[in-house]
């Protein structure tokens, strides 16, 4: 009985050992991911500069309210142009209701034709459903956002349901690594043929540091990084993670990352074309904790 006893001790004690052992190192992940998360919430997007030469160049600067919000996105540069340089300059004004974005203003003093206002609506989950772009007071388009377990999954219009249109895949990190779109198959002269779809696979890569914080994480219809480009659709705004390829054209963006595992700098490289200067964006923030 006494033997029993004492094996029985052995195995609870043993038991409770390996519990701590498990709570210790699940603690510790966790730690490590809230550590990260404070991090980055400690700052803020203070400007993004790219130098290529004297005549080719963009500086942007994010402007925020005492509440951290984004209010305003001042990009200015020169670029090379038909022969000659000419001034950059373009202005993103953000609008609030409720808390979250309800208006972004684009104003495009370099093109001016360029100028345009999107409006953006939420559920009552504080997920953005529609987006409307308006320009000289009329709608010249929209997009519905469908959610699934809190993601989005699916854009499509209100004549289409969810998924006749697109499909958008995530990984187990939330990051999007396929967007399949179903479109119209075409002819041998590019033109649709009436009745017959085929599926077109877009994909992506990541890696594993936090994107740079400019509190609107939320806003996957806004690029706040520039040189970037409306390649890659909505994957790099609804990703948590930065993303390095898309796969598709073969294009790369490489992080480099400081001691806080902030991004610092990204490079930018089309497949099959060679640039004078490498196109390398510097970013820099203002602590704000």
């Amino acid at each position: 009985m006494l033997t029993n006893r004492i094996i029985l001790l052995k195995v609870i004690a043993r038991t409770i050992y390996l519990a701590s052992i498990i709570m210790f190192f699940s603690c510790n992940k966790k730690d490590d991911v809230d550590e990260e998360n404070n991090l980055r919430d400690n700052y803020l997007v203070d400007k993004i500069s790219y130098f290529e030469s004297s005549s080719n160049y963009k500086i942007a600067e994010y402007f925020y309210d005492s509440d951290n919000k984004l209010l305003k996105r001042l990009t200015t540069g020169k670029m090379y142009e038909n022969n000659q340089v000419r001034d950059l300059k373009y202005v993103d004004e953000f609008e609030y209701k409720n808390g979250l974005v309800s208006k972004i203003r684009v104003q495009d003093s370099t093109h001016f034709l360029f100028s345009y206002d999107i409006d953006l609506f939420y559920n009552s989950q504080k997920n953005l459903i529609r987006q409307e772009i308006w320009k000289n007071e009329s709608m010249i388009g929209y997009r519905n956002f469908y959610y699934e377990n809190n993601l989005m999954v699916s854009i499509y219009n209100d004549e289409t349901k969810p998924f006749e249109t697109n499909t958008i895949v995530y990984n187990n990190l939330e990051n999007v690594i396929k967007h399949i779109y179903i479109v119209h198959k075409k002819d041998d002269f590019g033109l649709p043929i009436s009745g017959e779809y085929e599926e077109v696979e877009y994909l992506y890569d990541y890696d594993n540091g936090s994107k740079p914080n400019f509190g609107i994480d939320y806003l996957f219809v806004y690029k706040p990084l520039i040189g970037i480009g409306d390649e890659t659709g909505f994957a790099r705004e609804l990703s948590r993670n930065n993303l390095t390829k898309f796969v598709n054209s073969g294009t790369t963006w490489t992080f480099s990352y400081d001691e806080n595992g902030l991004p610092t700098e990204f490079e930018m490289k089309w497949k099959g074309i060679e640039t004078v200067y490498p196109m390398i964006f510097e970013i820099t923030y203002k602590r704000i904790k």
